[in-house]
């Protein structure tokens, strides 16, 4: 659960509460995959917008053929994306405290921090503050301001397997 949590957070920017709520079908209350489209859908339906937006983003080339396989073992009973022993998770701290810990990480590094990659390795691979923007649900300004130095600079470019 946690390795998904984490492919997730970073290659979409979604923020830590609406990937724990994240479901395989669409929901009143909640996001959901499609995995036919292959888009992230990150709220509900009847939920309004909020300053924290939310916009739909497409699943990228590296995480649209593990989000099919996932829903594929998962079946059609399961309604949650990130679930731990058929439960839904609904916090992520213990198990997340783990994996950092595990990782040699420094213990304040939290889920934002997937929010942070996400932005900064798009911005390397040359997307526009807009296209960032728009994919984190983030106002251009503050794409600027806090990414702007990740802008892609030749040799900088993230190197992908």
């Amino acid at each position: 659960h946690v390795a998904r949590f984490i492919l997730i957070g970073v290659y979409t920017g979604t923020r830590h509460a609406a990937i724990l709520n994240l479901r395989w079908v669409p929901s009143l209350i909640g996001g959901h995959i499609d995995v036919e489209k292959g888009v992230v859908f990150r709220r509900g339906a009847a939920e309004r917008e909020t300053s924290k937006r939310r916009p739909p983003v497409q699943l990228s080339r590296q995480l649209r053929s593990r989000v099919a396989r996932w829903r594929k073992v998962d079946g059609e009973d399961v309604l949650y994306v990130i679930r731990y022993q058929g439960d839904r998770v609904q916090k992520m701290k213990r198990a997340w405290h783990s994996v950092v810990k595990a990782a040699g990480l420094e213990p304040d590094v939290t889920p934002h921090v997937l929010r942070h990659t996400c932005a900064s390795w798009l911005l390397w691979e040359g997307k526009t503050i807009w296209d960032v923007a728009g994919i984190i649900g983030a106002d251009a300004s503050t794409v600027e301001r806090v990414y702007g130095h990740h802008r892609a600079i030749p040799g900088n470019e993230r190197k992908t397997a």
